[in-house]
């Protein structure tokens, strides 16, 4: 049996008496869950599991944290969240996210081609700039030269 019918069973066994909220998560007779009495259960519920004690709270970041690594835009996991920004939602998860900035590189990537079309002839040469030495002995390799083995 499903949730939702279920939920539609409660509301007829309670007939005109059940409250409708229009949430999911409710009391027998439809009224709203306080929240106090949620995270006691679910800190109730965490000790009886022998899991190490978690908050509700915390239960919704992993929701974010999740949602985010699953690939669902930034935009959706803020309306989920109900912030008021797209930038808290970034502030508070992309930072603990290294995975999502390691995805978007590989993906910036993976649109970059990786052959070059045509054949290069010759080898490309920097310009020289005016007023520098030319001497062998200014080059940087001849400068690491003297450093390795004195003057």
């Amino acid at each position: 049996m499903s949730f939702r019918t279920k939920q539609e069973q409660k509301r007829q066994e309670w007939g005109a008496a059940y409250v409708e909220t229009g949430r999911v998560w409710t009391h027998e007779n439809g009224e709203a869950l306080h929240p106090d009495w949620i995270s006691r259960r679910v800190t109730r519920l965490v000790k009886l599991s022998g899991l190490p004690p978690v908050r509700l709270h915390d239960l919704r970041h992993l929701a974010a944290t999740l949602s985010l690594l699953a690939g669902n835009d930034i935009k959706v996991v803020q309306e989920k969240l109900g912030h008021s920004s797209r930038q808290i939602t970034s502030d508070t998860y992309t930072s603990v996210l290294p995975e999502m900035m390691r995805a978007e590189a590989e993906s910036v990537i993976a649109v970059v081609p990786r052959e070059v079309p045509y054949r290069c002839t010759r080898r490309w040469r920097s310009p020289r700039r005016p007023g520098r030495a030319t001497s062998p002995s200014s080059s940087p390799t001849a400068r690491a030269r003297r450093v390795r083995t004195g003057p």
